[in-house]
């Protein structure tokens, strides 16, 4: 009896203090992920108050998804615990197969990818039970609520765009040099400090170049700056022995790289659509750049190897730094360490070849510093941008920015400098036109 009478006590200050539902405050985040022509995944993670004086766990039960008032998928999630009087999230994902999405729509096929393309907005909505357990007790509270989300990946994507735009516009001013007679190593010299000084002003957080020495990212970005230096040094050897097309296809194929050390050490995913959008970029890359009549002086072999191994290497290191050791917010310190460092050893070789008189400085070659180190700089940026951008994975983001960038500095080259493109070079550019709508496609 004595027994009895407990339980039943218990029970009374159990249902007292277990006496309010979980609220719904709102959704914290909903984001689209692994898209292709079949299908796509929706993430959400919506928060809740336990407004209880005890905890538990909880679960949801056979949520309902409706997108546009059709009941595309079910979810459920494991059990997890909740804390008293404080708030929680609950994470939802689902696969959700377009046929479902736009069954109504003859076009099916078509439609699913101009909707992922011209921001179709949709009526997300989530209808069920959740399970809020206490021991061997439960209790069940109903689950309705509404959301619009948008299958745009313009967020994503605006960041590539600028540094797409921003590296054709050094191919841009690179040929306004020869127009003005500026001295291109120079100008890449005073470049460097240029960005190093817009790095510094524009950074959010404010930092002592004396502390840099220490940062995790130090050695990573001083390896960087060497790169920067030597690789110039490569790429304008290049083009003197074998001519501009060879340092694109080498500097510009060398995507490869990052896209295999992304692979094994990201785990990125490379479905069929990837893989297929990278071959052709890297057939676009080359047909885009080649430039028919000029014989190839096998004597060189070894400057495009190095070309294509060092630029590979200094998008890769890039990546692993950014990833391993920089935060968001020392995006504008980790970029001033690494154009100062690169200037630094510019400097070094300037001074050699003003020693011995090879070369004078003048305020064009300064003033050509100034023009390019301003873009180099926000090019720089909006990549690493890109590569911190939560969905988008590094091997999208090096292929989509290299091709494109080849991509537009021909067009470029055709429209303002009036130079004659090949029917290779016509190939390349629809075959890079294509591989980028692939790509784009898994993001």
């Amino acid at each position: 009896m004595q027994k009895i009478l407990l339980i039943i006590i218990f029970l009374n200050l159990l249902s007292c203090k277990v006496s309010e539902k979980p609220v719904f405050k709102e959704v914290k985040s909903v984001t689209i992920s692994d898209k292709s022509i079949e299908s796509f995944t929706l993430q959400a993670d919506v928060l809740f108050l336990n407004e209880n004086k005890v905890g538990g766990t909880l679960e949801a039960k056979d949520i309902h998804i409706f997108i546009d008032n059709m009941d595309v998928a079910t979810v459920t999630s494991d059990p997890f615990k909740v804390k008293k009087e404080s708030e929680f999230t609950v994470p939802f994902k689902a696969v959700i197969p377009f046929e479902k999405v736009f069954k109504d729509n003859e076009k099916s096929l078509l439609n699913n990818i101009l909707n992922i393309i011209t921001n179709k907005k949709i009526a997300v909505k989530y209808k069920g039970e959740i399970r809020y357990s206490l021991g061997a007790f439960h209790y069940d509270y109903p689950l309705d609520f509404e959301n619009t989300i948008s299958l745009s990946k313009k967020k994503k994507m605006i960041y590539i765009l600028l540094s797409v735009l921003l590296n054709a516009s050094l191919f841009v001013i690179f040929k306004l040099f020869d127009t003005y007679k500026v001295n291109t190593f120079q100008a890449i010299v005073f470049n460097y400090f240029i960005a190093f000084g817009v790095a510094y002003f524009s950074s959010e957080v404010r930092f002592s170049l004396g502390s840099t020495p220490y940062e995790d990212w130090f050695l990573g970005a001083s390896f960087l700056g060497f790169l920067f230096v030597t690789i110039f040094y490569v790429l304008g050897l290049t083009a003197q022995k074998l001519g501009m097309s060879v340092v694109a296809v080498s500097s510009k194929m060398s995507v490869i790289i990052p896209i295999i050390f992304g692979v094994f050490m990201y785990q990125e995913s490379l479905g069929i659509y990837k893989v297929i959008g990278i071959v052709l970029a890297l057939i676009a890359v080359y047909f885009t750049s080649v430039k028919e009549g000029k014989a190839f002086n096998k004597s060189y072999i070894y400057l495009p190897i190095l070309l294509f191994l060092g630029s590979g290497l200094l998008d890769t290191t890039l990546k692993y730094v950014e990833t391993t050791y920089v935060s968001k917010a020392e995006t504008s310190i980790y970029l001033s360490s690494i154009f100062l460092i690169a200037g630094v050893l510019g400097c070094i070789s300037l001074l050699y070849l003003l020693i011995t008189k090879k070369t004078t400085i003048t305020i064009r070659n300064i003033i050509g510093g100034i023009v390019l180190g301003i873009p180099n700089y926000y090019a720089m940026y909006y990549l690493l941008k890109a590569l911190q951008t939560k969905g988008l994975e590094s091997s999208t983001i090096f292929t989509i920015n290299n091709v494109a960038i080849v991509l537009f500095s021909t067009l470029l080259g055709l429209f303002l400098f009036k130079e004659k493109i090949s029917k290779k070079n016509s190939i390349g550019i629809i075959l890079a036109v294509i591989s980028i709508g692939l790509i784009t496609l898994t993001i």
